[in-house]
């Protein structure tokens, strides 16, 4: 009888430890994985080969963001973002030639927490077709 009253005390302890567990992971979701790390004074370049990148950086740090330019073809990229990022367009940055080139963004990173970034490239004349695309998440300390 006093085993099975130990048995019975052990088991409600795990048990609550293990929803004691489960209600604290749920509630703070985990960070984002780190693929570049910006140190002080680094100058970090994005271009069409990096995509769902996740940029660890800290608040008032600049990414310059470059992608294709699409504009022979009718695209442009539209860019939203969240409200701890500010997005300056820099305009074309390489040198261009019917519309074949670069076009630069200066991001600034203006709030701590995780900030995000979409660009979309929409084919206007066939219905904001979306050609290509960018993703970016900054994990700013």
């Amino acid at each position: 009888m006093q085993q099975n009253l130990k048995s019975i005390v052990l088991g409600m302890v795990i048990a609550i430890g293990i929803i004691s567990a489960g209600i604290l992971w749920f509630g703070t979701p985990p960070q984002p994985v780190c693929t570049l790390n910006q140190t002080p004074g680094e100058v970090i370049i994005i271009d069409d080969t990096v995509d769902n990148a996740v940029v660890c950086t800290n608040v008032n740090n600049n990414v310059t963001l470059r992608l294709g330019s699409y504009s022979r073809v009718g695209a442009t990229w539209v860019i939203s973002n969240s409200s701890g990022l500010l997005v300056t367009d820099e305009g074309y940055d390489f040198p261009v030639y019917a519309g074949i080139g670069t076009i630069a963004w200066n991001i600034t990173t203006t709030t701590s927490g995780v900030q995000t970034l979409k660009a979309e490239c929409k084919q206007n004349i066939s219905g904001d077709r979306i050609i290509a695309g960018q993703n970016l998440t900054f994990v700013v300390r």
